[in-house]
């Protein structure tokens, strides 16, 4: 016999769920790095004169507590979240403001001055980054970690720069710097 359970959501349970949210989606609690992610950065952090790395996201501020707790933080400095600086990709004044943070607003903005920007959304990281001036990746992972080689039926991958991982693109990174 099956007992029906009647309930009312508060303001209050409301509420609380949400606090929960937050905390949970706050820590490393929330996340996972793939297992290519930690052996990709540090493989570009050993190269010789090994690129720059930041983060580049939209999103809050408690990024910067799940980067430290997932152990990466120290990879990706600095990390420009769209919250604290007031727009979001694929908005040109992110990269603007991701090149100026990392010290590399010498370098030939329109010639893409090196700069690259490794991302898994097609309209807001990879063409975002494209309109800006820099060089793009997509990550499209296949096997267990894949969601699909599409994201959606729509999508036109042709022309695009696409890695299956982060192996991926220390692959590119060490092509580009020893051609």
């Amino acid at each position: 016999m099956r007992e029906k359970v009647m309930t009312s959501t508060s303001g209050e349970d409301v509420m609380g769920v949400v606090d929960d949210l937050m905390r949970h989606f706050g820590t490393k609690e929330g996340y996972d790095l793939f297992p290519d992610v930690l052996p990709a950065l540090q493989a570009l952090k050993s190269l010789p004169n090994p690129p720059h790395l930041a983060l580049v996201s939209n999103t809050d501020s408690r990024m910067h507590t799940v980067l430290s707790s997932l152990g990466v933080a120290h990879f990706l400095e600095p990390a420009i979240l769209s919250s604290e600086v007031g727009f979001e990709k694929p908005d040109q004044r992110v990269w603007e403001e991701a090149v100026r943070r990392t010290g590399l607003e010498g370098l030939d903005w329109e010639g893409r001055g090196g700069v690259l920007h490794v991302g898994d959304e097609l309209a807001a990281d990879y063409w975002g980054a494209k309109k800006a001036g820099l060089e793009a990746l997509l990550v499209r992972r296949h096997g267990e970690y894949s969601d699909g080689s599409r994201r959606e039926a729509t999508e036109d991958l042709d022309g695009v720069d696409v890695v299956p991982d982060f192996g991926g693109v220390v692959d590119y990174v060490r092509k580009r710097n020893n051609p």
